[in-house]
């Protein structure tokens, strides 16, 4: 039978799913107020996801209704869509670095928030590893700019190596 909570209405299906699937009612409330929006799979419906506690909570655009809750990211994708532009950004970012269009400066701070969006939607990669990566050519560029002096190709050898890696995680 359908009911509430904290006055928001729920399906009879969606306390079976939380039950189901061990969801917390309070887990369902908080990916409501604070989860990443995104339209729904179907008309009239719209999609909540908690990347933390990495739940999809589906309601009624119209209503409210809370129609389902399921483990992981929104079903129609959007967090894929969203991660693959990301990934695109970033390999662009590269590009301009590599014909000399953007900074290392430049490309280390966007390439970071980039790289945070693209881990804010897809939670199960090993974010620390990139930022390692980025960390080096953080290093290397700050060398430069208190030194004010050019990269040396030791050092050029090391951020093309570190950008290398970059590319090869995000594409994995």
């Amino acid at each position: 039978m359908p009911g509430e909570i904290n006055s928001r209405p729920f399906s009879e299906h969606a306390f079976d799913r939380m039950q189901g699937r061990g969801v917390y009612p309070s887990a369902v409330i908080d990916t409501l107020l604070y989860g990443r929006q995104n339209p729904g799979s179907r008309p009239n419906t719209t999609q909540f996801h908690d990347p933390v506690n990495n739940i999809t909570v589906v309601t009624n655009s119209i209503t409210g209704n809370v129609i389902t809750v399921r483990n992981g990211p929104p079903s129609n994708s959007c967090a894929a869509r969203g991660v693959k532009m990301n990934k695109e950004k970033l390999f662009e970012l590269i590009a301009g670095y590599r014909n000399g269009s953007l900074s290392l400066d430049s490309l280390c701070f966007n390439a970071e928030l980039v790289l945070g969006e693209i881990f804010k939607e897809n939670t199960h990669l090993d974010f620390s590893k990139v930022i390692n990566f980025i960390y080096v050519l953080e290093e290397i560029n700050a060398l430069t700019l208190d030194e004010i002096r050019s990269i040396n190709e030791a050092e050029k050898t090391e951020i093309d190596i570190q950008i290398a890696l970059i590319e090869r995680f995000v594409r994995s």
